[in-house]
């Protein structure tokens, strides 16, 4: 069973993107196969993605609960999904649960690629940020070394999160503490090196009861935030 991945996107973005530089002039390589008008100022896409790499997203329609990963291969990554969600045989119940209460099978998710990424080690890296986001309830793990822990060339990457009140392996660990959220967490510890303004300051409730306004020029790294990750052979 072959399950294309389909979307839509405005036609004038795809020229607006490649005029700004945005979106690579060899961007229509990528939309090959099937490109149908829709009457509305639209194209329907349907594109072959076996044998492609990158990072992907499943995203459920109805509650926009979405479930990241990394493939080497984006289509068959994504008829795994789906043919294991359509034979109730998935194995994050999370997803399998809402797959089974909906009455429309494979059409209550959106299957979309979020970037293409042919490296290995760079693919565990802009998954695990998106695991730090915090914006994907759907996945159970929160590491993007997965199940078994290793990268290309058998290293296991180790992400540190320093914060003031402990040093954390994720920011949903990390926020569990209930100073802040898991973005917030992400972005005042992987720009450390970047001063605290005066708008963090106000609209930052850790900040405004744990400070005083001198706090405000100093780094992220001067009140103990900090990010670190290394790649450990093993």
């Amino acid at each position: 069973m072959c399950i294309w991945f389909g979307f839509r996107i405005p036609f004038d973005f795809i020229e607006e993107g490649r005029r700004s530089g945005e979106l690579s002039k060899e961007a229509p390589d990528l939309f090959l196969c099937l490109m149908k008008s829709s009457g509305k100022g639209l194209m329907e896409i349907e594109i072959d993605l076996k044998g492609r790499g990158g990072i992907y997203e499943i995203r459920h329609i109805a509650t926009n609960m979405a479930y990241c990963g990394r493939t080497a291969n984006l289509g068959l990554r994504r008829d795994h999904h789906f043919g294991r969600l359509s034979r109730g045989k998935h194995t994050n119940h999370k997803l399998q649960t809402d797959y089974d209460k909906s009455n429309v099978g494979n059409s209550a998710f959106e299957f979309r690629v979020l970037e293409y990424c042919d490296d290995p080690e760079q693919r565990v890296e802009k998954e695990q940020r998106l695991l730090d986001s915090g914006n994907f309830s759907y996945n159970i793990r929160h590491q993007a070394s997965g199940g078994t822990g290793r990268t290309s060339g058998n290293r296991h990457v180790v992400t540190t999160y320093k914060t003031p009140w402990g040093v954390f392996s994720t920011v949903y660990e990390a926020s569990l503490a209930g100073f802040m959220s898991g973005t917030t967490i992400g972005k005042c510890c992987q720009y450390a090196d970047e001063r605290i303004t005066l708008s963090s300051y106000k609209h930052g409730r850790y900040l405004r009861e744990n400070y005083d306004e001198t706090v405000i020029g100093k780094k992220w790294s001067d009140i103990g935030f900090g990010y670190d990750r290394q790649h450990i052979l093993i």
